[in-house]
């Protein structure tokens, strides 16, 4: 844990956060996980992540309406980083009951704050387009494909194109947000594809608001001519 200035006040929380480990790990085995729980979140809170990561959760109106539970836990290589929604149904009218975001996060993000909100927020994205009716999210691509190879195909391509609207609405919201390559993106899930046809693609995603299906239709053909 790194030294800080918290509040104007020059404070080391090292060892404090070991003495009280130290009394977490002394806890009844089944009171243990609880105690590290709240242990955790208090330093958490102490070093001022939980008023970083609200602030920028509350950019995003729908959590405040929709999201029910935000729960974070420590990703332990770049591929596991990331949130995703979970939707709790009711058995008997299988309507939504309770909305939950799970995000996984490197440790190391929090020592960048600019790393740290331009994750935060290209994640939040995906969980709010996700509980936006007008994006009409569908937990499934519904390939119903027997070629492996197809469908992941479809997969990455459909991973770049919501990747894509993603980056180009934080873009324009945020002036000092640094999207990634997307003409390089589409062009590797969309090889036979002509580079004007590509760019009319991305013109469309940076200019209107999509749905869902619209992404996932795009990620099925080839290209934009009608067979």
């Amino acid at each position: 844990m790194r030294q800080l200035d918290l509040n104007g006040r020059s404070a080391s929380l090292l060892e404090s956060y070991q003495n009280q480990k130290d009394e977490a790990y002394n806890a009844e085995l089944d009171e243990r996980d609880n105690a590290f729980c709240e242990l955790n979140l208090k330093f958490f809170s102490a070093l001022g992540y939980d008023k970083m990561v609200g602030d920028i959760m509350r950019e995003f109106p729908l959590f405040r309406e929709k999201l029910d539970i935000a729960s974070f836990s420590k990703a332990n290589i770049r591929k596991e980083e990331g949130a995703d929604l979970f939707v709790q149904t009711d058995p008997d009218s299988n309507k939504p009951q309770t909305n939950s975001m799970a995000f996984k996060i490197l440790p190391e993000q929090f020592q960048d704050i600019s790393s740290l909100n331009t994750i935060c927020r290209r994640e939040f994205l995906y969980v709010h387009d996700m509980l936006d009716p007008d994006f009409e999210y569908k937990p499934s691509l519904e390939t119903h494909d027997k070629d492996r190879m197809a469908t992941n195909l479809i997969q990455d391509r459909h991973k770049v194109l919501w990747r894509a609207y993603v980056e180009t609405r934080l873009a324009k919201k945020h002036p000092d947000y640094k999207p990634i390559d997307l003409t390089a993106q589409m062009s590797r899930v969309f090889p036979n594809m002509p580079g004007n046809e590509i760019e009319e693609i991305l013109g469309d995603i940076k200019t209107r608001k999509w749905n869902h299906s619209e992404l996932i239709a795009i990620s099925k053909r080839e290209t934009l001519a009608k067979s």
